[in-house]
């Protein structure tokens, strides 16, 4: 990821599936919107938009076994 000119990195869990509001062509990622911050009465939580990037990952335990996994 260095070098994209990211400002935020999260991995997320597998249960987690957000709404793809608009998908970008060029990757395969997509936008979408999270709640970020606090409830405020009247306003309700406040948005952020987001780009999700799905990646695979191979991870290579110390007794050698190999796994990939949706990261």
């Amino acid at each position: 990821m260095t070098g994209t000119g990211a400002s935020f990195l999260m991995r997320s869990t597998r249960k987690r599936r957000p709404t793809m509001r608009r998908p970008l062509p060029a990757d395969g990622s997509y936008l979408t919107t999270i709640c970020a911050g606090k409830y405020q009465a009247g306003r309700g939580y406040g948005r952020l938009d987001v780009r999700i990037v799905e990646a695979r990952m191979t991870v290579t335990l110390a007794d050698g076994t190999r796994r990939t996994e949706l990261g």
